[in-house]
């Protein structure tokens, strides 16, 4: 993880969770999201821990099933409004990291990290 004041978006699917969390609880930048996403409400971990990492703003998205309290379907990364020095860090399923680094780099972003397994 780059060491900068730079915003910073942590994305992660899955397993993908517990790489992308241990990178937002480290950093001690004051701008950071988290977007994750798992197909069922079941398939939720971290969840307070995700709740109490100080200054993390997040959004839980469930693709597979509509739960009250938690995005729908799956995240699209081009109808957020980050900053050009936004720094974005991936991890989880690889076809969520190719396309999501391939969308990011298409919308002019250079600073994309990622994880894949």
């Amino acid at each position: 993880m780059q060491d900068t004041d730079a915003p910073k978006v942590f994305i992660g699917t899955g397993v993908g969770l517990a790489s992308v969390i241990n990178m937002a609880k480290a950093t001690n930048a004051t701008n950071k999201t988290l977007i994750f996403s798992v197909p069922y409400k079941s398939e939720l971990f971290y969840e307070e821990n995700i709740k109490n990492i100080p200054n993390l703003k997040y959004e839980i998205h469930i693709t597979r099933e509509e739960v009250p309290g938690y995005h729908f379907g799956r995240f699209d990364l081009s109808k957020y409004n980050f900053t050009k020095e936004t720094e974005f860090y991936l991890c989880g399923n690889p076809d969520m990291v190719k396309l999501n680094t391939e969308k990011l780099k298409e919308l002019g972003f250079e600073k994309v990290y990622s994880e894949q397994f």
